[in-house]
């Protein structure tokens, strides 16, 4: 199981301010469950192997202060900031 809070306090005590997050779903959806996720740089595809990523469940509230999408060859890249108001 993702401790999303020990790996933060142990980034912290090396001096380590931001972390990127690549991974699956269940890590992705810790880090988004845990309020720490301040930004997204999200690729889209138009086709999805397994059952992808539960970003657009609803159970997740989102505040987008600022959101871009920009499309490069058949995917796009959704860049948003301010993803959540209690970070």
């Amino acid at each position: 199981m993702i401790r999303v809070r020990d790996i933060l306090k142990k980034a912290g005590k090396e001096n380590i301010a931001s972390i990127m997050i690549e991974g699956g779903s269940e890590t992705f959806t810790r880090f988004v469950e845990a309020g720490v996720v301040d930004k997204y740089l999200l690729f889209v595809s138009p086709s999805f192997l397994g059952s992808g990523v539960p970003l657009f469940n609803s159970a997740f509230k989102r505040v987008y202060l600022n959101a871009n999408v920009k499309r490069i060859g058949e995917d796009f890249l959704v860049e948003a900031t301010g993803v959540y108001g209690n970070n």
